[in-house]
């Protein structure tokens, strides 16, 4: 293992212990990448051997790291690579096979028919809206009856329909 930037005894874990820099070096490689660490392993295998790895053997692979801090030397020299050539425009192919394993959240199937609902609630709602009235002898009382209650949008209303608003004590 080279001397990458990376490179040191280990590093401390949430549960207090060291982390070797093999672990770390998959660690950083994947948080770099934005992929998850398995998919590292993936990518490293596939690098190395230039096919896909089946999925028994990769399993095998990763419990040995998750379970027991093994990493492969080729896991190890790709982590390496990718972590020693971060700055460079070297890394741009690594990073483009890095997508393939990238997990985007996929829009709800149901995304338009919610969406269309909640327009259509609030078309409702507003044409009830327009609907309520004030009735003196039965609502709660209010200074001056002038419409809904804002004054610019009752004073607009009488003014597009043409009617003269009511004059309203001022207190």
């Amino acid at each position: 293992m080279g001397q990458g930037w990376w490179a040191g005894s280990g590093h401390l874990s949430l549960t207090g212990r060291h982390f070797p820099s093999d672990c770390q070096a998959v660690i950083d490689a994947a948080s770099f990448l934005r992929v998850r660490e398995v998919d590292v392993f993936r990518m490293a295998y596939r690098h190395q051997w230039d096919t896909v790895v089946d999925s028994h053997r990769l399993e095998k692979l990763f419990a040995a790291y998750m379970f027991h801090q093994q990493v492969p030397h080729w896991v190890t020299d790709f982590c390496e690579d990718v972590l020693n050539r971060h700055t460079g425009s070297e890394l741009v192919p690594i990073r483009a096979e890095a997508f393939h394993y990238r997990r985007l959240s996929k829009p709800s199937r149901h995304g338009r028919l919610i969406v269309a609902s909640v327009m259509a609630g609030l078309f409702v709602y507003t044409l009830l809206l327009t609907e309520m009235s004030y009735d003196p002898g039965t609502s709660a009382p209010i200074p001056c009856h002038r419409g809904a209650g804002f004054t610019l949008f009752s004073n607009l209303a009488h003014l597009v329909s043409g009617q003269v608003p009511p004059n309203c004590p001022t207190p």
